[in-house]
């Protein structure tokens, strides 16, 4: 690491030149411009944004009722102890992981393959996985 590209140890001269053009370029361009903030109220108005959140909502009130009402459920009519419900609530989050990992090999088997593109992909997993 180095604090320039004039002063990297392994960078090549055609590498060096490149970065040089390109970042004078960018520096040139930054000047007519005045900087601004990012449109960070468009952005929590956009249909992704209040999408995933809408999902992501869903998914933790499904949580929330799972963690309180499951035990509760579990041992009142099934008769379970705290021992036998900490076991099950066990085995949903390892499949939990198991699924995780899962949709992470089918989600990179599906984009590299070029049967999906990257964003249908991404959205697939997330809709099916939440």
């Amino acid at each position: 690491m180095s604090d320039s590209p004039e002063t990297h140890p392994f960078i090549s001269e055609k590498e060096k030149t490149y970065i040089q053009l390109t970042r004078s370029k960018a520096l040139d361009g930054n000047k007519n411009q005045k900087t601004s903030r990012p449109p960070y109220l468009a952005i929590a108005k956009s249909v992704p944004v209040l999408a995933y959140l809408f999902v992501f909502s869903c998914f933790m009130w499904t949580m929330s009722v799972s963690v309180v009402y499951i035990p509760i459920y579990l041992s009142t009519v099934h008769g379970f102890n705290a021992e036998m419900t900490g076991i099950l609530f066990s085995v949903i989050a390892c499949t939990r992981l198991t699924g995780a990992f899962t949709w992470t090999f089918a989600g990179n088997l599906l984009t590299n393959s070029g049967l999906l593109s990257q964003q249908v992909t991404r959205k697939t997993c997330i809709c099916v996985g939440e």
